[in-house]
């Protein structure tokens, strides 16, 4: 891509060759492959280029598998309502004595909702289980591991008409003009120095190849208000979309596809080298049986039919690897050495340290050591707050006793209340669940 002073075309001076950019001007480079010229905005069209559009649904039939958006809405009902089979059934029942129309109401009973959801797992990869085992003090230990297919969950996304409009398969470099000379920065995926770097080795391999950027977030989370239940989630994102639809709960948004195992030992062994490294390989084989098939589609490509009816060949790469603290020890290990063994193995020997593979490694263009990336709300927010301060803040209470905790949630709960901050109206010394998005003022 063009360098800081490389000439440029602006589209704003094609009629006045003597025009100059003006402050805060945004230049938009892109790449070789994409045979298009840079383009300068005024920085208000820029930003009304970028705004939030509403996806257009009316002619893509969006409420597939089912027959009609009545029978969609419907079905909808009666999953939130947690209807039982006769209670479906009464339902429609009566929704056919009343409704105006009762063409647009295909379904009749509850075996047809059941049946559409079903159909529906050929749109949507349903999760498949695998057992995996790692070996701890001589005996092999078994665990469940539960995934959805991640191409398969990619192609539903890139195949979909909806988001077609939307996807950017192109590296862009962005500046900005402060009045004497062009500024770069960074807001999307396609607009990082990675995108780009991968764009220009795909070129190597395949003169029409596009690259396919995958966010991944690992977390553990308790999955139900009561606390009983912990899940560690992998969720999915497409690097390709903007952020207002990758981070929404709507069309093109986060999907989680695997629950890695919940890995528990003995109390006092969870902390100790030999148990910490166990867990971090069992973590680690889960991860190499979820990626497996997408480490040969990241070197070879795939041809793909995207939702705008154009063949595209897809190179797949891990952009952002997103985790807390313990996460980011897993999915890191250690950093590979391209020594001979002989003195690789030396090297390591001296530092106290083993060769260990990282199966992320198997996924072309991915470093997992660029691709970590800081993750406020659990390093900060749920790591350094939830998990860390708040504990020794209890703790110290606990010590002063019941009339210091009483005066700490009072003048908690007397806080002036601010716009996205949480109020907590009972305190917060008697909590045991709470969304991490609760403890911090949104940015």
């Amino acid at each position: 891509m063009p360098e800081e002073g490389h000439p440029v075309t602006n589209p704003v001076a094609i009629n006045n060759p003597q025009a100059v950019p003006m402050a805060n001007n945004i230049r938009v480079e892109y790449h070789r492959a994409a045979g298009l010229p840079p383009r300068i905005f005024a920085f208000r069209d820029f930003m009304q280029e970028k705004r939030t559009p509403d996806i257009v649904v009316s002619k893509c039939n969006p409420w597939k598998p089912f027959k009609t958006r009545l029978d969609f809405e419907l079905t909808e009902f009666t999953q939130k309502a947690s209807l039982n089979k006769q209670l479906i059934n009464s339902l429609f029942k009566l929704v056919k004595d009343i409704v105006s129309n009762p063409t647009n109401l295909t379904l009749e009973s509850a075996d047809d909702v059941n049946g559409v959801w079903e159909s529906g797992t050929l749109y949507h990869p349903s999760f498949t289980s695998m057992s995996i085992s790692q070996p701890y003090k001589g005996e092999d230990k078994v665990f469940n591991f539960y995934s959805r297919p991640l191409w398969e969950w990619v192609l539903s996304q890139v195949q979909d008409p909806l988001l077609a409009p939307y996807m950017e398969w192109d590296a862009q470099r962005l500046s900005k003009f402060d009045g004497t000379k062009w500024v770069c920065f960074y807001d999307e995926p396609w607009t990082a120095r990675k995108f780009a770097e991968v764009q220009s080795d795909i070129l190597c391999v395949c003169n029409v190849g596009k690259p396919l950027a995958i966010i991944l977030w690992a977390d553990t989370s308790v999955l139900s208000t009561f606390g009983t239940q912990k899940g560690h989630y992998i969720v999915a994102r497409v690097g390709n979309l903007p952020m207002w639809i990758r981070n929404s709960r709507s069309f093109g948004g986060g999907r989680v596809v695997g629950f890695l195992p919940i890995v528990q030992g003995m109390v006092g062994e969870q902390k100790k080298p030999g148990f910490v490294n166990w867990k971090n390989a069992v973590y680690h084989k889960a991860y190499g049986v979820f990626l497996e098939n997408v480490a040969r589609i990241s070197k070879l490509g795939q041809t793909v039919l995207c939702g705008d009816d154009v063949f595209r060949v897809l190179f797949l790469y891990i952009h952002i690897l997103s985790a807390d603290y313990e996460e980011q020890l897993a999915n890191k290990v250690l950093v590979r050495l391209t020594a001979p063994s002989a003195e690789k193995e030396y090297k390591l020997k001296s530092r106290g340290l083993r060769n260990i593979e990282n199966v992320l490694w198997a996924v072309a263009n991915t470093d997992v050591h660029q691709a970590l990336s800081y993750d406020r709300l659990h390093v900060d927010i749920i790591g350094m707050f939830q998990k860390h301060i708040l504990p020794e803040i209890k703790t110290e209470l606990k010590h002063l006793g019941r009339q210091a905790q009483v005066e700490f949630d009072e003048i908690y709960m007397s806080m002036a209340r601010w716009s996205d901050l949480a109020h907590f109206k009972h305190g917060i010394l008697t909590l045991d669940f709470s969304n991490g998005k609760k403890w911090a003022v949104r940015h």
